[in-house]
C-alpha cells in the first residue's frame, strides 16, 4: 500500500482543477435540467446513477485533449489513469456523503480502490495512489455544493482537498471589487447658511 500526499497531489491536479472541478457541477446541472420533470420520482440512488453516467460522458469530452489523463474502463469501473511523468493516479468520479466518503456496492474491485491495493492496468505504469473526484449535493439535490478530491482508506478518507473553479472566482472578484474607476462618487448637497437658519 502506497499513499500520495495531499500536496502531491495538488501538484499533479491543480493545473486541471478548473476543469475538474466543472466536471461534476455541469453534470449535476445537466441532470437537474433534462430530468427535471421526472425527478421527483426518482430516489438518490438514481441520482447518483445517472449523474454519474453524465460525468463519464462530460470526463471524455474535456479531458481527451490533455496527454496526462487516459480512460480506463475495468469490470464496470470508469476512472483515468493520471500521470506528469513523475507522480501518478488513478482518478474515479463518485457522489460523496456528508463525512466526504463514497458509497460503493462492496465488490472486490471497489474494496481494493478504497484500501489503496487497486493496480492499473497500464503495464509500466503502477499507480501511486487511488483517488475520487465527488461531489456533494446541495439539501434540494440540485445542484453541487462542493467538490473535493479525496484519498480513501477504508471507511476513511486519510486527506481531502476542496476544488475550486478559478475562472468563477475571477468573476465574483470583478463583480465584489470593482475598479476605482467605476465607482461613482457619493454627491452630498451643501447646505447654505440660509437654509440652515430655517430650522
Amino acid at each position: 500500500m502506497t499513499h500520495m500526499r495531499k500536496d502531491q497531489a495538488m501538484e499533479l491536479l491543480a493545473p486541471h482543477e478548473s476543469i475538474l472541478f466543472r466536471i461534476p457541477t455541469d453534470s449535476v446541472r445537466l441532470y437537474t435540467q433534462d430530468f427535471a420533470s421526472v425527478r421527483y420520482r426518482l430516489g438518490k440512488r438514481s441520482d447518483a446513477s445517472i449523474i454519474h453516467d453524465i460525468m463519464i460522458g462530460l470526463a471524455s469530452d474535456r479531458l481527451s485533449c490533455l496527454d496526462q489523463f487516459i480512460p480506463r474502463y475495468s469490470q464496470g469501473l470508469y476512472y483515468y489513469y493520471v500521470s506528469d511523468g513523475a507522480l501518478s493516479a488513478t482518478l474515479r468520479f463518485k457522489k460523496l456523503d456528508e463525512n466526504m466518503r463514497s458509497r460503493n456496492i462492496p465488490t472486490q474491485q471497489a474494496v481494493l480502490f478504497n484500501h489503496q491495493d487497486y493496480q492499473s492496468e497500464l503495464p509500466h505504469m503502477p499507480p501511486v495512489a487511488s483517488l475520487t473526484l465527488g461531489y456533494l449535493l446541495n439539501p434540494t439535490r440540485t445542484s453541487a455544493a462542493a467538490i473535493y478530491v479525496t484519498m480513501p482508506d477504508g471507511n476513511r478518507n486519510i486527506w481531502t482537498w476542496q476544488l475550486y473553479d478559478d475562472s468563477l472566482a475571477q468573476i465574483t472578484d470583478l463583480v465584489t471589487h470593482p475598479p476605482e474607476d467605476d465607482i461613482t462618487p457619493t454627491i452630498r448637497a451643501r447646505v447654505t447658511s440660509e437654509t440652515a437658519n430655517e430650522g
